[in-house]
Protein backbone atom coordinates (compact mmCIF):
# COMPACT_ATOMS: atom_id res chain seq x y z
CA UNK A 1 0.00 0.00 0.00
CA UNK A 2 3.00 2.38 0.64
CA UNK A 3 4.46 1.69 -2.54
CA UNK A 4 0.76 2.38 -4.05
CA UNK A 5 0.73 5.74 -2.42
CA UNK A 6 4.63 7.23 -3.81
CA UNK A 7 3.59 5.54 -7.38
CA UNK A 8 0.64 8.29 -6.89
CA UNK A 9 2.63 11.02 -5.33
CA UNK A 10 5.32 10.66 -8.26
CA UNK A 11 2.83 10.79 -10.49
CA UNK A 12 1.68 13.57 -9.46
CA UNK A 13 4.99 15.44 -9.02
CA UNK A 14 5.75 14.43 -12.75
CA UNK A 15 2.49 16.20 -13.90
CA UNK A 16 3.48 19.51 -11.64
CA UNK A 17 6.91 19.37 -12.88
CA UNK A 18 5.86 18.94 -16.97
CA UNK A 19 3.52 21.77 -16.20
CA UNK A 20 6.00 24.46 -14.52
CA UNK A 21 7.88 23.14 -17.82
CA UNK A 22 5.12 24.62 -19.75
CA UNK A 23 4.57 27.56 -18.34
CA UNK A 24 8.72 28.44 -18.32
CA UNK A 25 8.58 27.76 -22.04
CA UNK A 26 5.51 29.55 -23.11
CA UNK A 27 7.36 32.94 -20.98
CA UNK A 28 10.41 32.30 -21.81
CA UNK A 29 10.33 31.40 -25.40
CA UNK A 30 7.09 32.31 -26.96
CA UNK A 31 6.48 35.52 -24.91
CA UNK A 32 3.12 37.92 -26.35
CA UNK A 33 0.86 35.79 -28.49
CA UNK A 34 2.24 38.30 -31.66
CA UNK A 35 5.22 36.82 -31.58
CA UNK A 36 4.27 33.53 -32.19
CA UNK A 37 3.64 33.36 -35.58
CA UNK A 38 7.16 34.96 -36.26
CA UNK A 39 8.87 31.92 -34.29
CA UNK A 40 6.70 29.67 -36.33
CA UNK A 41 7.86 30.87 -39.63
CA UNK A 42 11.59 30.83 -38.67
CA UNK A 43 11.13 27.33 -37.49
CA UNK A 44 9.26 25.98 -41.14
CA UNK A 45 12.03 28.36 -42.85
CA UNK A 46 14.95 26.61 -41.43
CA UNK A 47 12.98 23.02 -42.61
CA UNK A 48 12.93 24.13 -45.75
CA UNK A 49 16.45 24.95 -45.79
CA UNK A 50 17.26 21.82 -44.65
CA UNK A 51 15.11 20.19 -47.14
CA UNK A 52 16.53 22.05 -50.29
CA UNK A 53 18.58 20.02 -53.16
CA UNK A 54 20.94 22.44 -55.16
CA UNK A 55 22.60 21.39 -58.41
CA UNK A 56 25.51 23.92 -59.35
CA UNK A 57 26.91 23.85 -62.77
CA UNK A 58 30.28 24.71 -63.09
CA UNK A 59 33.13 25.04 -60.38
CA UNK A 60 34.55 28.24 -61.28
CA UNK A 61 35.66 31.28 -58.06
CA UNK A 62 32.05 32.06 -58.32
CA UNK A 63 30.69 28.90 -57.68
CA UNK A 64 32.76 28.07 -55.05
CA UNK A 65 32.27 31.04 -53.07
CA UNK A 66 27.93 30.08 -53.97
CA UNK A 67 28.47 26.42 -52.34
CA UNK A 68 30.50 27.59 -49.76
CA UNK A 69 27.86 29.92 -48.21
CA UNK A 70 25.15 27.37 -48.80
CA UNK A 71 26.97 24.49 -47.36
CA UNK A 72 27.53 26.48 -44.64
CA UNK A 73 23.77 27.03 -44.31
CA UNK A 74 22.63 23.46 -43.57
CA UNK A 75 21.03 22.44 -47.26
CA UNK A 76 20.23 19.04 -47.64
CA UNK A 77 22.35 18.10 -50.09
CA UNK A 78 24.66 19.29 -53.24
CA UNK A 79 25.83 17.92 -56.30
CA UNK A 80 28.82 20.15 -57.86
CA UNK A 81 28.78 19.83 -61.85
CA UNK A 82 31.80 20.34 -64.38
CA UNK A 83 33.65 19.26 -67.18
CA UNK A 84 36.66 21.04 -67.40
CA UNK A 85 40.18 19.87 -65.44
CA UNK A 86 42.25 22.18 -63.40
CA UNK A 87 44.83 25.24 -65.32
CA UNK A 88 46.50 27.72 -63.34
CA UNK A 89 44.12 30.11 -63.70
CA UNK A 90 41.79 28.38 -61.89
CA UNK A 91 43.84 28.81 -58.66
CA UNK A 92 43.87 32.96 -59.07
CA UNK A 93 39.71 32.23 -57.72
CA UNK A 94 38.50 29.01 -57.00
CA UNK A 95 40.21 28.64 -53.33
CA UNK A 96 39.23 25.10 -53.05
CA UNK A 97 41.52 24.00 -55.83
CA UNK A 98 45.37 23.73 -55.27
CA UNK A 99 48.64 22.82 -57.39
CA UNK A 100 47.89 19.44 -56.60
CA UNK A 101 44.44 19.99 -58.57
CA UNK A 102 45.61 20.76 -62.28
CA UNK A 103 44.69 18.53 -64.70
CA UNK A 104 42.23 17.17 -62.40
CA UNK A 105 38.38 17.98 -62.51
CA UNK A 106 37.82 21.06 -61.04
CA UNK A 107 34.31 19.59 -59.28
CA UNK A 108 35.79 16.41 -57.86
CA UNK A 109 38.63 18.33 -56.42
CA UNK A 110 36.79 20.46 -54.68
CA UNK A 111 34.44 17.96 -53.06
CA UNK A 112 36.91 17.32 -50.19
CA UNK A 113 37.05 20.99 -48.75
CA UNK A 114 33.20 21.46 -49.12
CA UNK A 115 32.35 18.63 -46.74
CA UNK A 116 34.94 19.78 -44.68
CA UNK A 117 32.60 23.15 -43.99
CA UNK A 118 29.66 20.82 -43.09
CA UNK A 119 29.94 16.81 -42.66
CA UNK A 120 26.26 16.84 -42.47
CA UNK A 121 25.48 18.00 -45.72
CA UNK A 122 25.65 15.33 -48.78
CA UNK A 123 28.02 17.06 -51.18
CA UNK A 124 28.24 14.92 -54.42
CA UNK A 125 30.49 15.58 -57.70
CA UNK A 126 29.57 14.66 -61.41
CA UNK A 127 31.39 15.17 -63.90
CA UNK A 128 29.25 16.46 -66.64
CA UNK A 129 28.06 19.99 -68.96
CA UNK A 130 24.96 21.38 -69.91
CA UNK A 131 24.00 18.69 -72.40
CA UNK A 132 24.00 16.36 -69.17
CA UNK A 133 20.90 18.57 -68.50
CA UNK A 134 17.94 16.96 -69.06
CA UNK A 135 14.11 17.17 -67.64
CA UNK A 136 14.87 14.04 -65.69
CA UNK A 137 17.80 15.02 -64.23
CA UNK A 138 16.70 17.80 -62.91
CA UNK A 139 13.70 17.16 -61.59
CA UNK A 140 15.94 15.54 -58.70
CA UNK A 141 16.57 18.62 -57.27
CA UNK A 142 14.70 22.28 -56.30
CA UNK A 143 17.55 24.61 -57.08
CA UNK A 144 19.23 24.89 -59.85
CA UNK A 145 22.13 27.73 -60.39
CA UNK A 146 24.25 27.41 -63.68
CA UNK A 147 27.59 29.44 -63.70
CA UNK A 148 30.24 31.28 -66.17
CA UNK A 149 27.66 29.96 -69.08
CA UNK A 150 26.78 32.40 -71.98
CA UNK A 151 23.09 33.81 -71.62
CA UNK A 152 21.71 32.66 -75.04
CA UNK A 153 22.79 28.66 -73.62
CA UNK A 154 20.73 28.83 -70.72
CA UNK A 155 17.24 29.21 -72.42
CA UNK A 156 16.27 25.32 -72.53
CA UNK A 157 17.53 25.18 -69.39
CA UNK A 158 15.42 28.07 -67.77
CA UNK A 159 12.28 26.26 -69.54
CA UNK A 160 13.13 23.18 -67.98
CA UNK A 161 13.42 24.07 -64.71
CA UNK A 162 9.96 26.37 -64.85
CA UNK A 163 7.77 23.16 -66.47
CA UNK A 164 9.57 21.40 -63.51
CA UNK A 165 8.95 23.84 -60.87
CA UNK A 166 12.42 24.19 -60.04
CA UNK A 167 14.22 27.42 -59.13
CA UNK A 168 16.82 28.90 -61.30
CA UNK A 169 19.98 30.83 -61.06
CA UNK A 170 22.61 31.98 -63.53
CA UNK A 171 25.39 33.80 -62.80
CA UNK A 172 28.52 34.85 -64.56
CA UNK A 173 32.24 37.08 -63.76
CA UNK A 174 33.81 39.43 -66.66
CA UNK A 175 36.77 40.46 -65.29
CA UNK A 176 35.49 43.66 -63.18
CA UNK A 177 32.18 43.19 -63.66
CA UNK A 178 29.53 40.35 -62.64
CA UNK A 179 26.20 39.76 -62.88
CA UNK A 180 23.15 37.19 -62.42
CA UNK A 181 19.92 36.30 -63.16
CA UNK A 182 16.73 34.78 -61.20
CA UNK A 183 13.90 32.84 -62.26
CA UNK A 184 11.62 31.47 -59.15
CA UNK A 185 8.41 31.66 -61.04
CA UNK A 186 5.49 32.51 -58.94
CA UNK A 187 7.34 32.80 -55.62
CA UNK A 188 5.56 33.39 -52.49
CA UNK A 189 8.05 34.34 -49.43
CA UNK A 190 7.08 35.14 -45.67
CA UNK A 191 8.58 38.87 -44.81
CA UNK A 192 8.53 40.73 -41.68
CA UNK A 193 7.35 43.92 -40.87
CA UNK A 194 7.93 45.87 -38.01
CA UNK A 195 5.33 48.01 -36.64
CA UNK A 196 4.19 50.15 -33.17
CA UNK A 197 1.09 50.01 -31.16
CA UNK A 198 0.21 51.55 -28.36
CA UNK A 199 4.64 52.73 -27.51
CA UNK A 200 5.10 48.58 -28.30
CA UNK A 201 7.42 47.72 -30.77
CA UNK A 202 6.03 44.20 -32.50
CA UNK A 203 6.70 42.23 -35.54
CA UNK A 204 3.82 41.41 -38.54
CA UNK A 205 4.62 38.61 -40.50
CA UNK A 206 3.15 39.31 -44.39
CA UNK A 207 3.08 36.66 -46.93
CA UNK A 208 4.01 38.25 -50.83
CA UNK A 209 4.03 36.53 -54.18
CA UNK A 210 6.80 37.75 -56.80
CA UNK A 211 6.59 36.75 -60.51
CA UNK A 212 9.37 36.12 -62.43
CA UNK A 213 9.80 35.72 -66.31
CA UNK A 214 11.86 33.90 -68.37
CA UNK A 215 15.55 34.90 -69.05
CA UNK A 216 14.51 35.06 -72.78
CA UNK A 217 11.60 37.04 -71.68
CA UNK A 218 13.93 39.26 -69.81
CA UNK A 219 16.08 40.00 -72.62
CA UNK A 220 13.71 41.27 -74.79
CA UNK A 221 13.38 44.95 -74.47
CA UNK A 222 11.79 47.22 -76.63
CA UNK A 223 13.79 50.40 -75.89
CA UNK A 224 13.02 51.28 -79.45
CA UNK A 225 9.10 51.69 -79.09
CA UNK A 226 10.05 54.36 -75.99
CA UNK A 227 10.40 57.86 -77.31
CA UNK A 228 11.38 61.11 -75.85
CA UNK A 229 11.34 61.94 -72.19
CA UNK A 230 9.83 57.91 -71.21
CA UNK A 231 13.01 56.82 -72.76
CA UNK A 232 15.47 59.15 -70.57
CA UNK A 233 13.23 57.88 -67.11
CA UNK A 234 13.21 54.03 -68.26
CA UNK A 235 16.92 54.36 -69.19
CA UNK A 236 17.88 55.44 -65.72
CA UNK A 237 15.94 51.78 -64.55
CA UNK A 238 19.22 49.82 -65.65
CA UNK A 239 22.66 50.23 -64.65
CA UNK A 240 25.19 51.33 -67.32
CA UNK A 241 26.86 47.97 -67.26
CA UNK A 242 23.68 45.66 -68.42
CA UNK A 243 23.78 47.22 -71.78
CA UNK A 244 27.59 46.49 -71.89
CA UNK A 245 27.03 42.79 -71.09
CA UNK A 246 24.12 42.42 -73.04
CA UNK A 247 26.41 43.34 -76.37
CA UNK A 248 28.84 41.37 -74.94
CA UNK A 249 26.44 38.02 -74.92
CA UNK A 250 25.40 38.97 -78.59
CA UNK A 251 29.16 39.20 -79.73
CA UNK A 252 30.09 35.44 -77.84
CA UNK A 253 26.73 33.96 -79.97
CA UNK A 254 27.62 35.49 -83.30
CA UNK A 255 31.81 34.92 -82.87
CA UNK A 256 31.19 31.23 -80.30
CA UNK A 257 34.22 33.61 -78.49
CA UNK A 258 34.64 37.22 -76.46
CA UNK A 259 36.83 39.41 -77.86
CA UNK A 260 39.37 38.92 -75.52
CA UNK A 261 40.16 35.68 -76.61
CA UNK A 262 41.29 37.00 -79.96
CA UNK A 263 44.87 38.00 -81.27
CA UNK A 264 46.44 40.68 -79.23
CA UNK A 265 47.27 43.62 -81.37
CA UNK A 266 49.26 46.43 -78.94
CA UNK A 267 48.63 47.36 -75.23
CA UNK A 268 48.76 50.53 -73.79
CA UNK A 269 49.21 52.38 -70.65
CA UNK A 270 45.68 53.19 -69.34
CA UNK A 271 44.30 56.13 -67.47
CA UNK A 272 44.00 54.01 -64.05
CA UNK A 273 46.63 51.98 -62.67
CA UNK A 274 46.29 49.32 -64.54
CA UNK A 275 46.62 48.33 -68.27
CA UNK A 276 44.74 48.18 -70.57
CA UNK A 277 45.14 45.70 -73.89
CA UNK A 278 43.00 46.00 -77.07
CA UNK A 279 42.83 43.43 -79.22
CA UNK A 280 41.41 42.67 -82.61
CA UNK A 281 38.12 41.87 -81.49
CA UNK A 282 37.87 44.97 -80.34
CA UNK A 283 36.77 46.17 -83.68
CA UNK A 284 33.81 43.57 -84.38
CA UNK A 285 32.60 44.51 -80.66
CA UNK A 286 32.19 48.46 -81.35
CA UNK A 287 30.74 47.38 -84.93
CA UNK A 288 28.07 44.87 -83.14
CA UNK A 289 27.06 47.63 -80.75
CA UNK A 290 26.62 50.46 -83.16
CA UNK A 291 24.24 47.79 -84.85
CA UNK A 292 22.68 46.39 -81.83
CA UNK A 293 21.97 50.11 -80.12
CA UNK A 294 20.68 50.92 -83.68
CA UNK A 295 18.15 48.15 -83.82
CA UNK A 296 17.00 48.99 -80.06
CA UNK A 297 17.20 53.00 -81.00
CA UNK A 298 19.85 53.60 -78.42
CA UNK A 299 22.49 56.24 -78.07
CA UNK A 300 25.61 54.94 -78.34
CA UNK A 301 26.97 56.98 -75.06
CA UNK A 302 24.68 54.92 -72.39
CA UNK A 303 27.45 52.39 -72.17
CA UNK A 304 30.90 55.06 -71.81
CA UNK A 305 33.82 54.31 -73.12
CA UNK A 306 35.87 53.34 -70.16
CA UNK A 307 33.10 50.55 -69.07
CA UNK A 308 33.32 49.75 -72.44
CA UNK A 309 37.36 48.63 -73.02
CA UNK A 310 37.33 47.53 -69.64
CA UNK A 311 34.50 44.82 -70.41
CA UNK A 312 36.78 43.96 -73.33
CA UNK A 313 40.30 43.32 -71.34
CA UNK A 314 38.62 41.70 -68.65
CA UNK A 315 35.95 39.48 -70.10
CA UNK A 316 37.52 36.41 -70.27
CA UNK A 317 39.41 36.17 -67.07
CA UNK A 318 37.91 36.01 -63.38
CA UNK A 319 38.90 38.29 -60.45
CA UNK A 320 38.49 36.24 -56.91
CA UNK A 321 37.12 39.57 -55.56
CA UNK A 322 34.67 40.02 -57.77
CA UNK A 323 33.37 36.73 -57.44
CA UNK A 324 33.51 36.90 -53.99
CA UNK A 325 30.97 39.36 -54.23
CA UNK A 326 28.52 38.06 -56.98
CA UNK A 327 29.30 34.62 -55.36
CA UNK A 328 27.81 35.87 -51.67
CA UNK A 329 25.06 37.58 -52.58
CA UNK A 330 23.55 34.98 -54.74
CA UNK A 331 24.12 32.66 -51.97
CA UNK A 332 21.62 34.70 -49.74
CA UNK A 333 18.84 34.85 -52.52
CA UNK A 334 19.56 31.07 -52.75
CA UNK A 335 18.90 31.03 -49.23
CA UNK A 336 16.34 33.46 -49.47
CA UNK A 337 14.78 31.37 -51.95
CA UNK A 338 14.56 27.72 -50.25
CA UNK A 339 13.69 29.02 -46.83
CA UNK A 340 10.86 31.56 -48.40
CA UNK A 341 11.61 34.61 -46.02
CA UNK A 342 12.47 37.64 -47.15
CA UNK A 343 11.88 39.42 -51.07
CA UNK A 344 14.24 38.40 -53.75
CA UNK A 345 16.03 40.08 -56.04
CA UNK A 346 13.71 40.27 -59.46
CA UNK A 347 15.49 39.17 -61.88
CA UNK A 348 18.86 40.51 -62.97
CA UNK A 349 21.72 41.88 -60.32
CA UNK A 350 24.83 43.53 -61.95
CA UNK A 351 28.36 45.17 -60.09
CA UNK A 352 30.41 46.81 -61.46
CA UNK A 353 34.11 46.17 -59.56
CA UNK A 354 35.37 49.53 -60.93
CA UNK A 355 32.62 51.52 -59.26
CA UNK A 356 31.75 48.81 -56.38
CA UNK A 357 28.62 49.63 -57.26
CA UNK A 358 25.57 46.71 -57.45
CA UNK A 359 22.24 47.47 -58.95
CA UNK A 360 19.21 45.53 -59.06
CA UNK A 361 16.92 45.52 -61.83
CA UNK A 362 13.18 44.38 -61.94
CA UNK A 363 14.15 43.08 -65.08
CA UNK A 364 15.11 43.58 -68.78
CA UNK A 365 11.86 42.79 -70.28
CA UNK A 366 9.46 46.55 -70.71
CA UNK A 367 6.25 46.66 -72.56
CA UNK A 368 3.34 48.87 -73.17
CA UNK A 369 0.11 49.19 -70.82
CA UNK A 370 -2.71 51.02 -70.97
CA UNK A 371 -3.06 54.11 -68.66
CA UNK A 372 -5.56 57.04 -67.79
CA UNK A 373 -6.53 56.19 -71.74
CA UNK A 374 -3.38 56.28 -73.15
CA UNK A 375 -0.33 54.47 -73.62
CA UNK A 376 2.45 54.77 -71.33
CA UNK A 377 5.81 52.68 -70.17
CA UNK A 378 6.71 50.71 -67.47
CA UNK A 379 9.15 48.08 -65.97
CA UNK A 380 7.46 45.17 -64.43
Amino acid sequence: RRFYLFEIESFLLFVCLLLLMFCLFAVCFCGAAKRIPVKLNWSFALFRIRSARVLVVGASGVSAEICKNIVLAGIDSLTLMDDKHTTTEDLSAQFFLTTESIGKNRAAESIPGLQKLNPNVEVTAKEGNLSNLDEEFISQFTIVCVTGQPMHKLFAIDEICKRRNVKFFAASVLGFFGYFFSNLGDHSFAQEIKQTKNGEEFSKTEQHVSNFCSLREALQAPFEKVKGKSKKKVLRQFPEISFGIVVLEEYFKSNQTYPANNQMVWLTPYLVNYSLTFYKGREAFMNLRKTFFGLLDLDEDVLSEQVLNSLIAGCDCEIGSVSAIIGGILAGEIIKTASQKDKPYNNFFFFNGQALSGESTARLKAQWVTCNSRSCYSIH
